[in-house]
């Protein structure tokens, strides 16, 4: 034995004896004697059955010695010095196999400097024997209970339920919690081997099959992690976790995990109700401001219109002149047709016809215009962005939008000021440049229109586009200019945003998505064409008085006219094969059928058919997305004799 192992073997913390194949004690190590209360001397010679009382002492080490066993552990008294005894744990282990204790001498090591020279020079050792004091292992037994003990108290006390299972999903053990929560009878606990399996779970499970789905999906692969939510019959909702077990470096098994979220998702369900309950007031506060703001406007222009009529049909010259009283119910008309059109922007129902267009030209083309509308006191100033991108929209209310931000910015500058318009290609990101939520990612091309005005404070700023919303004085603004901004650039696919800060002026910003086609031709008409035409005319339109004056209108520019007061009509006038017209004015909006599922059945008959939609608002956001096709025109309501003539002739000129 070198010097290393001699003072390792001697002050270890347990008895050990090195015994020849008698049992005879051949050396003993300091803790050993210290049990004993004997020295070397004594210890020496003596034999392992005078040190120790065991029943089977014997036994034990013949069987050691025949092989058939290669240890054995046993309690035993060991007997002390002046007639004292120790109750003790006894290892035995043959010399020539592995010991429990790495540290346990070798087969052949010398004895302990301190112990007698054994009797016979010869003498090999045979076992090895430890001894534990046993009030020591008691002690440790009862720390390793009393730990058990609290994890179990812990695992019990908490919150969620928790299954351990085995490789084979065998329960190992559960908590208190889990127990309470799948109302399980710990009596039945025998017959608990797959616990998740059993109709005592899975009876339970709002969608068992799915359940059992998930189990089967875990066993066929042990290192997976799993989480859902888990609804159970009676409307309990469960957070179902699932976690590999890990024994000794390799799974072993599964640990599940159950957490009650009923009343989380009760209370989000409450959340998002009295959420849904407060956008549907606000937009009920909306409506009611809409409402009252078309009602107060309208209210106007019909107490106009209505008078002038009484007076004409009265025939009352000393009141009015027939003259002026025509031209004051014209004007009123058209106030109502733009406060309608302002209503459909708003809306975003109104028919848009799309182009390719370039930002920059839009600009340039307005730049005279704006200087008007500003004024001496506000200088424009642009700066538009080389090789700028395009998009696709309505010309006519792009010039719009542009003029009601320019005015806009004009009336915040009551001192005068500085507008200045810019133009950019930018690659919008969800959440970039104060985008909404529902703004598409891309490229966009974006204008911005600023101001060195007053600017705005949060409150103004947060319903600077709802209707019928104006800081201006009464009298100078309805409150639908931003509103219809906002109407006509979503109905693009575009989107709006606002910068303002009070005193520091604010900055509205238009984007619009990026097309890749060049720009389109825009043909202007020529004023002094001429309106009259002979071709035969297919009218189709369910309102009365509007079928009435288009077909008087048409027929006094001379064309042949065919009425049809529904599609429905329409098309019983094609199964009697009346198709000899040359082309079909139709309305959009009808009843049971629209006007471009008629489109449609005409032009299986007849795919050359051109067509003039006529139309107040529209379901969809573009309804010419292209506008390059030929053979389609559309014409909004509402609308004069001459400028329906002029829509028929424009389209039946087109090569």
């Amino acid at each position: 034995m070198t010097i290393e192992e001699r003072a390792s073997y001697e002050i270890l913390p347990v008895g050990v004896a090195l015994l020849d194949r008698h049992g005879t004690i051949l050396s003993a190590n300091r803790c050993l004697r210290s049990m004993a209360g004997e020295g070397a001397e004594e210890l020496a010679g003596t034999k392992l059955d005078g040190l120790v009382k065991h029943a089977s002492l014997s036994l034990v080490l013949e069987g050691l010695l025949l092989g058939e066993r290669q240890e054995a552990t046993f309690d035993a008294t060991l007997r002390r010095g002046r007639g004292g005894e120790l109750g003790v744990r006894v290892l035995v282990s043959r010399a020539d196999a592995p010991s429990a204790d790495e540290t346990t001498p070798s087969v052949g090591a010398s004895q302990s400097p301190d112990a007698p020279t054994p009797a016979s020079d010869d003498a090999e050792p045979a076992f090895v024997a430890v001894f534990a004091r046993d009030e020591e292992r008691r002690v440790a037994e009862r720390a390793l209970r009393s730990s058990l003990a609290l994890q179990q108290a812990t695992f019990d006390a908490a919150a969620d339920g928790f299954l351990v299972t085995d490789a084979d999903e065998v329960a190992l053990t559960c908590n208190r919690q889990m127990m309470a929560m799948w109302r399980l009878d710990p009596r039945h606990a025998a017959s608990w081997e797959r616990l998740l399996r059993t109709p005592a779970i899975v009876d339970q499970v709002l969608d068992p099959e799915g359940f059992l789905r998930d189990l089967e999906s875990l066993a066929q692969t042990p290192e997976a992690t799993f989480s859902r939510r888990l609804e159970l019959t009676e409307g309990r909702v469960f957070e179902f976790q699932a976690t590999p077990r890990v024994a000794s470096g390799r799974i072993d098994g599964r640990v599940f995990a159950f957490r009650d979220i009923t009343e989380r998702v009760r209370a989000q369900a409450e959340l998002l109700a009295s959420r849904e309950a407060l956008l549907q007031a606000q937009k009920m506060d909306a409506v009611g401001r809409l409402a009252g703001g078309v009602a107060h406007d309208f209210n106007n222009l019909l107490t106009v219109i209505t008078s002038y009529a009484h007076f004409l049909r009265r025939g009352t010259a000393s009141a009015v002149r027939a003259d002026d009283a025509l031209d004051e119910i014209s004007a009123a008309a058209h106030r109502a047709a733009e406060l309608t059109r302002q209503l459909l922007a708003f809306s975003r129902k109104q028919v848009l016809v799309a182009r390719v267009l370039d930002l920059n030209e839009l600009v340039r083309d307005l730049v005279r215009m704006l200087s008007r509308l500003l004024g001496d006191h506000v200088e424009l100033t642009t700066h538009l962005a080389e090789d700028l991108w395009r998009v696709r929209a309505d010309r006519a209310q792009l010039d719009q939008v542009v003029m009601n931000l320019v005015v806009n910015a004009r009336d915040a500058m009551p001192r005068g000021g500085v507008v200045t318009i810019r133009t950019a290609n930018v690659d919008v990101t969800p959440g970039a440049c104060g985008a909404p939520r529902e703004a598409k990612a891309g490229p966009h091309v974006v204008l911005t229109v600023r101001d060195s005005g007053q600017g705005m404070d949060d409150a103004t700023l947060a319903r600077v586009f709802d209707p019928f919303f104006t800081t201006k004085e009464a009298g100078h603004g309805t409150g639908l200019g931003l509103a219809t901004v906002y109407g006509v650039v979503s109905q693009s696919g575009g989107f709006m945003t606002v910068q303002s800060t009070v005193g520091e002026g604010s900055t509205f910003s238009m984007y619009l998505p990026r097309v890749d086609a060049p720009t389109d031709r825009v043909s202007h008409e020529n004023l002094n064409d001429p309106l009259e035409g002979h071709e035969r005319v297919l009218l189709v339109e369910d309102s009365v008085p509007v079928r009435k004056i288009a077909q008087k209108a048409l027929e006094h520019y001379g064309y042949q006219v065919t009425v049809a007061s529904d599609s429905e009509d329409a098309v019983r006038l094609l199964e009697r094969g009346a198709l000899d017209f040359d082309v079909v004015v139709t309305d959009v909006a009808m009843p049971r059928m629209d006007g471009r599922t008629l489109v449609e059945h005409l032009r299986r008959l007849r795919a050359d058919l051109r067509v003039l939609f006529v139309s107040g608002y529209t379901e969809t956001a573009v309804v010419d997305p292209s506008g390059r096709d030929e053979r389609t025109r559309f014409l909004a309501k509402p609308f004069t004799p001459e400028g329906l003539a002029r829509a028929l002739r424009r389209l039946l000129a087109e090569d």
